[in-house]
């Protein structure tokens, strides 16, 4: 920074990157998408009252993700119970400690469920084995994720396209070097998007091989590009 080298940042951390004054941030602010997750799940589900289940509740991004769930909900005049502080390692004490905060019976009809990470997963389909109707949706993506989604006991997962995060800097950078501009807005937001589906079998394979055997795609033409961003290796 004080050799006035553009440097931006990625993934977390997009508060931390304004106070620095980086370029930009590529990433999912995370508010913004429990807002939008909020959202999404009242748009596939019908529940009258809904929980944020945080099994990381020392870390800010979950807590994050839980506070834009419940502004989601005010705004649609659904009840939001509040954050409930999980455990991440012990399913047993995961169901008990939601069914104390739930504390009724039954299928749970009215009830939405918002697990802040995919890792909390086993222990929601547990509670949806024993409350067959709760609405559930989680961040974050996972091989048994994709499976309850396509059995029906998720509606979504909540993808921040890492790969995107990755790529995204290479262009940005360059052309801030090349031009001195940037964009207006400080976040460039890569997610939520939002799994409705399991992927198919190419998508998992090129997932699995770190992006290395991923299905091929036309050449592009790049003789619209000029010389020098050419060598650059910029792409548009």
């Amino acid at each position: 920074l004080e050799l006035d080298i553009p440097v931006m940042s990625i993934n977390a951390g997009f508060a931390e990157s304004k106070e620095l004054k980086l370029i930009h941030h590529v990433g999912m602010v995370e508010e913004n998408a429990g807002f939008q997750a909020g959202k999404k799940m009242a748009s596939m589900a019908t529940f009258k009252k809904a929980f944020c289940l945080n099994h990381f509740p020392e870390n800010a991004v979950t807590v994050d993700r839980c506070i834009g769930f419940g502004k989601a909900l005010n705004e649609l005049d659904i009840e939001y119970m509040g954050q409930v502080d999980l455990p991440d390692d012990n399913i047993a004490r995961f169901r008990a400690i939601v069914e104390k905060e739930v504390d009724e019976p039954g299928d749970w009809d009215d009830l939405g469920f918002l697990l802040a990470g995919a890792s909390a997963v086993p222990a929601a389909l547990e509670l949806k084995e024993l409350h067959s109707n709760a609405a559930i949706a989680s961040f974050d993506t996972s091989t048994l994720l994709y499976e309850a989604i396509y059995n029906g006991d998720v509606l979504f997962g909540v993808d921040q396209q890492a790969y995107l995060q990755g790529y995204l800097p290479i262009p940005v950078l360059t052309h801030a070097a090349a031009t001195k501009q940037t964009f207006l807005n400080h976040a460039i937001e890569s997610g939520p998007s939002f799994v409705l589906s399991s992927p198919n079998t190419a998508e998992a394979a090129c997932e699995a091989g770190a992006f290395a055997v991923c299905p091929e795609h036309p050449q592009e033409n790049f003789n619209y590009v000029n010389d020098g961003l050419i060598i650059l290796g910029v792409i548009f």
